[in-house]
């Protein structure tokens, strides 16, 4: 418009009216206009989803109409047969009603909606409860529960089928018997189905109960990987396997940080949990031999190069380049194992943190069994550590939790514990011993011969470890070349045979070391670490189980022997680099490993014998008191002079302190004296060993061996300074003890001892010929030594006749001030007598008399 125009026109109202009526048009339109484009881009967007829809729902919708066409097929077959059955015929069968049939199924269909809204109103309500402040892979978990979309989809096609069925039904066709047999069978599989999965709704309460879903994720990732899997030499199919594994553990590693801060989820929840978490380890550990050494499943770990030992090649391009060396990447073949490893680790964290025990003692069984597939599978490094992670962890866990008295059930159960800890070196070490056993040469060629190396899986089919399955990688390709230039492998199977046992033999000689040297480090570390007021009890359970630990280990040094001679057998390949194994060298560092163990031993005997021990605790004072009595003797008979002076004096009080808890307070008769002699047994020990002690140091002409004992028996008795109490307590002890008819207690170990320390003298001894003993009285033989003392002791052809009791209160007691009064009986006093017959005889050249 013009502006002379519009200043004209704009002097009157009704221009401005007008105008007012076209904008408001105008605006109208747009508006329309808007609304209209709204709607039509919201529609294309609905049509999209309900397209979406309607594609995930189609395949359930077809095979519900694909059901409701075959059944109104095949009805006109089973109705004609059905009428034909004299068993259907007498029961009268008649075609039910139109509207009695479409009730019947419209019933059944309403009832699936309804058990579809009550399902999802209880999911619902876990949810909102329980998964509402959750991270988003467990409510995944919930979305993704099994059973109940199994249900859900199989309630969902039953409820379909029925309008199906009533629509071909309101479509003219007739009413369908076979309809009615399958909506009822059906319907009422489906009620009983939903009681169960109502139940089955209240334990989703509790997360870990959704863990199943977490391991078949991880099988089926692992199954891309194995030989034989699909695609699994693909390294994008492997790197693929390599995330998904990784994100499930993200989801598991979730559900146990939840499981162990929820306070009513700590307990036997978790454990479960850990149940399955180590069903999988193990199953995984067996499996992993099947994965190729450097597939992409095994997490990459950059390797950084020194600059010094990197080739001229890489450093001038590094150099002229101005950048670093590349690093090398490296499969890491524990990533998984690791992580699992933590898991655990966390689950025994938390039930030690809050005092279950009962359940720490499980998971420690779940740890125990895994070991020993670690072994089978030739992991023996690995299980060893993952025995050390959960030993030190428990241990830590046991020396901070609160202590309780002797008598508690706390303790009870902290000590059930450590007993299951110091026990797993224990199970591990026989495990071992069976794969050392199984070590052959022969096995190795069969297994050999039965790969094709044409076939790339063929050689993780044979069960080889993996340090041997990496060897034989490297090997395959080459095999295979021959095997296409030649028309056969070339390579002869000892040369196949010999590189499979180089490896097998370090690890052979590794295995070694760890029971040998690592095993005794860790139970030195533990044993230290509770080496303390609070928890000598419990470093008594581990000194217990390590003393049963090296028993074990010393009676497989003729199995290491045995395989190491399987080992070096045939071996022809000498320029390869074979490790060296000594087993005398062991076998000494395992004697020096017992007798420390026995030596610390020896120390705890007075610390827990000052503790009054509850009937609930074992006897750990008296197994040590035996155990370093029989060392003791063994080092008197080996003339291991240092290891007998640092056992005897803690053996010397232990059994004195022993005497003290037993004896009776007071008392007469009989049962007093039998009370007193079950008391003195300590005693008689003592003077058995203190007896044979004289006797070796005059066998050994060691003047330690005895001197040791005759100091600690000075200055007990405190001769010194003419105190004769002691002296003659210990006098009519003796007489009281060895009064009456009958065997004294413990006399058959005694006479086991007799026995030891016969046969060390007949060895160094050898029978010459038996001559009649002047005397008449026994067999003997001609000893020469100088000492009247063994040449008593030795010369009986058959079991002395003397022990060492007998040498301890005839050569040492009698002899005491205040010891006038004590009955020696008949067989002592033939003791001095022969003692000093032999003195009063001319010795030979070199001799002298005692």
């Amino acid at each position: 418009m013009k502006p002379v125009f519009f200043l004209q026109v704009a002097q009157f109202r009704f221009y401005w009216s007008c105008r007012k009526v076209v904008e408001n048009f105008r605006f109208w339109l747009r508006t329309k206009n808007y609304r209209f484009v709204k709607g039509f881009k919201s529609g294309v967007s609905d049509s999209r989803s309900l397209s979406a829809l309607l594609s995930v729902a189609k395949g359930a919708f077809l095979m519900a109409l694909i059901a409701s066409v075959v059944i109104t097929a095949v009805d006109p077959y089973v109705s004609h047969y059905l009428k034909n059955l004299e068993s259907i015929k007498s029961l009268g069968l008649v075609m039910p009603s139109s509207s009695d049939y479409v009730t019947f199924l419209a019933a059944i269909g309403s009832i699936g909606g309804v058990f579809i809204g009550l399902y999802y109103a209880a999911i619902a309500s876990v949810g909102g409860a329980i998964y509402a402040h959750v991270p988003n892979d467990l409510r995944n978990l919930l979305a993704q529960e099994r059973y109940g979309n199994l249900y859900i989809r199989l309630l969902s096609f039953l409820t379909v089928l029925c309008l199906l069925l009533i629509a071909l039904r309101l479509s003219g066709l007739r009413v369908n018997h076979t309809a009615i047999l399958v909506v009822a069978i059906s319907a009422g599989f489906g009620v009983f189905a939903f009681v169960r999965l109502g139940q089955r709704v209240f334990n989703l309460f509790d997360p870990t109960k959704l863990s199943s879903h977490i391991f078949e994720e991880l099988r089926d990732a692992l199954r891309l990987v194995v030989a034989d899997g699909y695609r699994w030499q693909d390294p994008s199919f492997q790197y693929h396997a390599y995330k998904q594994a990784s994100r499930t553990l993200e989801t598991l590693e979730t559900l146990v940080d939840m499981t162990a801060k929820e306070a009513h989820l700590n307990g036997a929840p978790m454990v479960d949990l850990i149940k399955d978490t180590t069903k999988f380890a193990v199953f995984y550990c067996l499996e992993k031999r099947k994965i190729p050494t450097d597939s992409k499943w095994f997490e990459q770990v950059y390797i950084h190069q020194d600059w010094y030992r990197t080739g001229d090649h890489h450093l001038s391009i590094a150099i002229e380049t101005g950048t670093t060396i590349s690093p090398d990447s490296k499969g890491d073949r524990q990533w998984l194992d690791d992580r699992l490893h933590k898991i655990i680790d966390e689950c025994l964290k938390a039930n030690a943190a809050a005092g279950r025990w009962a359940n720490v003692i499980s998971v420690i069984e779940h740890v125990q069994f895994y070991a020993k597939i670690l072994v089978r599978a030739g992991c023996i490094e690995v299980g060893f550590e993952r025995i050390r992670s959960v030993a030190e962890l428990m241990v830590d866990a046991l020396v901070a939790a609160p202590a309780s008295g002797l008598d508690s059930q706390q303790t009870r159960l902290k000590l059930a514990v450590s007993d299951s800890i110091a026990a797993l070196p224990i199970s591990f070490a026989l495990e071992v011993r069976q794969r050392i056993q199984a070590l052959s040469r022969r096995d190795i060629v069969d297994r050999l011969g039965e790969i094709d190396w044409y076939s790339a899986a063929s050689l993780y089919r044979q069960g080889f470890a993996a340090y041997s399955v990496e060897q034989l990688e490297w090997l395959a390709p080459r095999l295979a070349f021959e095997d296409a230039i030649e028309g056969e492998v070339v390579t002869p199977i000892w040369y196949q045979a010999d590189l499979v046992m180089r490896p097998e033999s370090e690890a052979f000689v590794k295995s070694v070391a760890v029971l040998v040297d690592q095993a005794g480090d860790l139970y030195s570390r533990l044993i230290s670490k509770l080496n303390n007021d609070q928890s000598r009890w419990l470093a008594a359970a581990f000194s217990s189980r390590q003393w049963e630990y090296w028993n074990k280990v010393e009676r497989q040094s003729l199995v290491w022997t045995n395989a190491w001679n399987e080992v070096i057998r045939e071996r022809k390949l000498t320029g390869l680099p074979w490790p060296e194994f000594d087993i005398n060298e062991v076998n000494a560092r395992l004697v020096s490993a017992k007798n420390a163990t026995i030596e610390l031993m020896a120390k705890q005997i007075c610390d827990l014998a000052f503790e009054e021990r509850p009937e609930s605790l074992p006897d750990y004072c008296g197994q040590f008191l035996l155990m370093t009595g029989e060392a003791s003797l063994r080092a008197l008979i080996s003339s291991n002079s240092p290891l007998f002076s640092r056992l005897f004096r803690n053996y010397f009080y232990g059994c004195l302190l022993r005497f003290d808890k037993l004896r009776p307070a007071n008392g007469q008769g009989k049962r007093f004296v039998q009370q007193i002699k079950i008391a003195a047994s300590a005693l008689f020990d003592l003077m058995d060993i203190s007896g044979y002690a004289l006797l070796h140091s005059q066998l050994h002409d060691d003047d330690k061996l005895w001197a040791v004992v005759r100091t600690t028996w000075d200055d007990y008795l405190k001769v010194e300074s003419s105190d004769e109490s002691r002296v003659g307590w210990l006098c009519a002890l003796v007489g009281v003890s060895e009064s009456g008819l009958g065997r004294l207690p413990r006399d058959i170990l005694r006479t086991t001892w007799r026995r030891l320390v016969d046969q060390n003298l007949d060895l160094r001894f050898p029978d010459d010929g038996a001559r009649s003993h002047p005397w008449g009285r026994r067999d003997s033989k001609h000893i020469k030594h100088p000492s009247a003392l063994v040449r008593v002791i030795a010369a009986d052809a058959t079991m002395a006749r003397y022990d060492g009791v007998d040498i301890f209160v005839a050569c040492y007691l009698k002899g005491l001030k205040g010891a006038d009064a004590l009955d020696i009986r008949s067989k002592r006093e033939d003791l001095l007598s022969d003692v000093s017959s032999e003195s009063s005889n001319e010795v030979g050249e070199g001799e002298s008399s005692i």
